[in-house]
């Protein structure tokens, strides 16, 4: 555990018992309307896709549902957007629960911030 790059800073940061909650987040090809109640109303709108509110049908956790449409953006950048969000656990940056892929888009269930500019 003593190795200078970031895979080993996980390790010992691990070893310790520090658990960044995202490094769990593993892309799921499941149906998302199985685990959420997803509401019509949109929380904004951008170049690649939509903003939705959704409550978790089990625990009835409000979150936000970006779904990004594979179609305008390339599967490298999602990935290489949704492995920062992985890395980045701070209380100011919204946190990544969960991701679903079906066959047009991808999910990425966060942390629901209402006020502010999404």
């Amino acid at each position: 555990l003593n190795g200078a790059d970031s895979k080993w800073a996980d390790a010992r940061q691990t070893a310790r018992g520090g658990f960044k909650s995202a490094q769990w987040v593993h892309v799921k090809e499941k149906n998302m309307s199985d685990f959420y109640q997803i509401s019509h109303q949109l929380l904004g709108v951008g170049g690649f896709g939509t903003v939705r509110m959704a409550t978790n049908k089990i625990t009835l956790q409000e979150r936000a549902i970006k779904t990004i449409h594979k179609t305008r953006s390339k599967r490298t950048s999602l990935e290489v957007e949704m492995q920062m969000m992985k890395e980045m656990d701070h209380p100011n940056i919204t946190q990544l629960y969960e991701v679903y892929e079906d066959a047009h888009s991808f999910h990425l269930v966060m942390e629901l911030l209402l006020g502010g500019e999404i």
